[in-house]
């Protein structure tokens, strides 16, 4: 497939719609139909082909320099031995691997790939006026830096005008594909950017990245709120308290766990776990407990204590309770 887009936006429309719907097609294969033409010895062999014709230009040696320098490239299930072995096979044998042992879908996974990145190139070309900003983004991406400051700070420049666009790379699905320009960690640099700017309007965007599956997306999100402040944390303290209770309520605590004792957020949270329902939700009742070590006034902690004793309260909440009730007997 071919794209010509007008700009980043459609590119990233484009591949994003692509990628979905390849997803979808992906999840009605089984893995016996996807590696039944595949010898190798495993998927990971199969991961290295993919990445070796993806992002090496199809060049064992190429890959095997960059596996023995280090990269943010380098797949932590790759091996540079295994590389070689790999290698070693395709000399003897006299022919490409990929060639012969690749079914169409990894033939398909290799030219969506190259496509990517031979599109994403070719915004360099493009010397229109409006051309600059999509130019950036690609240097985020394309950045073999792993946390690239220059590209970030590049951004963060261009003032709030930015935000539409980090967001989109922020929520791309494509792009957190390890087989994709950037090696899947471009959502992670635009959240980086983001928490930078320090912009209130950065933070929903960020909040929704919570959610992810992927721990270091979630992570970066949490760090990037972090870095933004107060704006960020009074924006969480709000989704703390949302009805009816959801994926938000535990995001937002997930998230204030991380940030410094508050004795506003711990009398939010205190006031969550007055309710029964609240308290047997093993997936948020945890993070507001934690969050209730910060409460300073001795009513408030009185009445913490008292939901230990109390017969809706399960008992997996007690260990928890318990330590928080320490921690103020410890305080000097």
């Amino acid at each position: 497939m071919s794209y010509e887009p007008k700009s980043f936006e459609d590119l990233l429309k484009e591949v994003e719609e692509e990628y979905k719907a390849h997803q979808r097609i992906e999840e009605e294969v089984s893995e016996d139909d996807l590696y039944c033409d595949f010898p190798i010895s495993d998927t990971v062999d199969c991961q290295i082909l993919l990445h070796r014709d993806i992002h090496f230009g199809g060049s064992f040696p190429h890959m095997i320099e960059y596996y023995e320098k280090g990269g943010k490239g380098v797949a932590p299930d790759i091996t540079t031995d295994r590389i070689r072995y790999l290698a070693a096979i395709e000399k003897d044998h006299g022919e490409n691997l990929a060639a012969n042992y690749f079914s169409s879908w990894e033939t398909e996974q290799v030219t969506r790939g190259r496509e990517l990145y031979k599109q994403l190139r070719n915004l360099y070309e493009n010397n229109d006026e409006g051309s600059f900003v999509p130019k950036l983004i690609a240097d985020l991406i394309l950045s073999e830096e792993e946390e690239p400051e220059k590209e970030i700070l590049a951004l963060i420049e261009q003032g709030p005008m930015i935000i539409p666009l980090l967001a989109d790379l922020l929520r791309s699905e494509r792009f957190q594909d390890p087989l994709s320009p950037g090696y899947g960690t471009a959502p992670q640099n635009a959240a980086r950017c983001l928490g930078k700017m320090k912009h209130a309007d950065a933070i929903p965007h960020l909040f929704e990245s919570l959610g992810s599956d992927d721990f270091a997306m979630e992570s970066t999100a949490t760090k990037a709120l972090l870095e933004i402040g107060d704006s960020a944390e009074e924006f969480l303290q709000t989704r703390l308290q949302s009805q009816p209770l959801g994926n938000d309520n535990e995001w937002a605590a997930l998230a204030l766990s991380r940030f410094p004792l508050n004795p506003k957020t711990a009398e939010l949270a205190l006031k969550q776990l007055e309710k029964e329902e609240v308290r047997r939700l093993d997936t948020l009742a945890p993070y507001l407990v934690l969050l209730c070590e910060a409460l300073q006034e001795e009513t408030l902690r009185r009445h913490f204590l008292s939901l230990i004793e109390s017969p809706e309260t399960p008992k997996y909440l007690h260990l928890d309770m318990q330590t928080v009730a320490n921690s103020w007997e410890n305080e000097s």
